[in-house]
């Protein structure tokens, strides 16, 4: 039997171990498998690169505001994109203003909510040059809520704000914006749970004496209809279309040459007759000396046609485009289906085809 410790030698031993002076034997660590574990309600897999299309519309958006708060409030006002992130959505509330308003909206056509949000120094500046201030006066809107003349200028200027956002989106397709409700805590305003992707835009109001800042939120998820729009290259916003490119265009292909065959006939062989074929054996076509023949167009059937003579040259005669050929048609067994043309001095001369003396006359 072994030694027993005393209780002095088990104290010593525990105070060892919790300053370190005894080193211990690290567990093993688990075989790498190679097999990570995958969320299938994460959204990184889907989030990658950025959106050429997205930076368009803000840049339109930002134009389209500084002109309208130009027309709100008399005087130059500068809007300008300040930052477009593909961030979580926890990340976005933690980077908004210490002290801002916020607005719920629908998106039509696209599913889900956004939010809107306006710095409260922007509220405070506009409605003090509103009341004829010079924009310099600051309220302290601390601790409190915003007053009733504060909320129905934040209401103008949404809807002055959704006015500009539909003519900035029309460069991807039509848009309509609709008010749900507002907040004042962020912590209220749950568009999406904290780990999902937002498509966040901000923008910095320029006021001469001041700056504030305004932006939206949109849920990654709601715009999965437009999502290769926003990913890919999109025309000048302004532009028409290029006629003469596509005039240009038109005309190049036009010029394209293509390889035109008549098929005279076809004949269905086994793989022992192709073995035995030898020189001046004779092979039976399932069409008529008389009979149309396919018109092919880069191997494509594209209708029928006849054979003859013209000028001293071999010459075809077309005699009807058809886009979806029948098979039989293809298998030059539509014999009698077709009427040649004759009479009223037709050009081709056929004898050589079907033996005709009156022809050949």
């Amino acid at each position: 039997m072994g030694k027993l410790l005393s209780q002095e030698e088990v104290d010593a031993l525990l105070k060892g171990l919790s300053d370190g002076d005894i080193e211990t034997e690290a567990p093993p660590e688990p075989e790498s498998t190679g097999v990570v574990a995958y969320d299938f309600f994460g959204q990184e897999r889907a989030v990658h690169g950025h959106m050429p299309t997205m930076e368009v519309v803000n840049e339109k958006f930002a134009r389209e505001s500084t002109a309208s708060l130009f027309e709100f409030l008399g005087r130059m006002i500068d809007v300008s994109v300040e930052s477009f992130e593909l961030i979580k959505y926890e990340e976005f509330i933690r980077k908004l203003p210490e002290r801002a308003s916020f607005d719920v909206y629908r998106t039509d056509p696209l599913r889900g909510s956004c939010v809107y949000f306006f710095e409260a120094k922007m509220i405070s500046l506009i409605v003090d040059v509103l009341f004829g201030g010079s924009g310099k006066l600051l309220v302290d809107i601390q601790g409190r809520d915003f007053t009733t003349m504060e909320t129905r200028v934040i209401q103008r200027l949404l809807n002055m704000c959704f006015r500009d956002l539909k003519k900035a989106w029309n460069v991807v397709g039509e848009m309509s914006f609709h008010h749900l409700r507002s907040e004042s805590n962020p912590q209220f305003v749950n568009i999406v749970q904290p780990p999902d992707h937002v498509m966040a835009s901000s923008f910095k109001v320029d006021m001469e004496l001041d700056q504030a800042v305004m932006g939206y939120c949109m849920p990654f998820a709601s715009i999965e209809p437009i999502k290769d729009t926003l990913y890919g290259r999109i025309p000048a916003e302004d532009a028409d279309s290029d006629e003469a490119w596509k005039q240009c265009l038109s005309d190049h292909l036009r010029e394209i040459p293509l390889d035109m065959s008549a098929e005279l006939g076809t004949s269905e062989i086994t793989f022992r007759e192709l073995l035995n074929l030898k020189e001046d054996d004779i092979l039976p076509l399932a069409v008529g000396p008389k009979d149309p023949m396919v018109l092919r167009v880069q191997e494509i059937p594209k209708g029928t046609c006849v054979a003859g003579q013209r000028n001293g040259n071999y010459a075809i005669e077309v005699l009807s485009i058809e886009e979806n050929m029948s098979k039989e048609k293809r298998s030059g067994a539509a014999r009698g289906t077709e009427t040649v043309r004759d009479g009223g001095g037709d050009p081709l001369d056929r004898s050589i085809f079907t033996g005709s003396a009156s022809n050949a006359a």
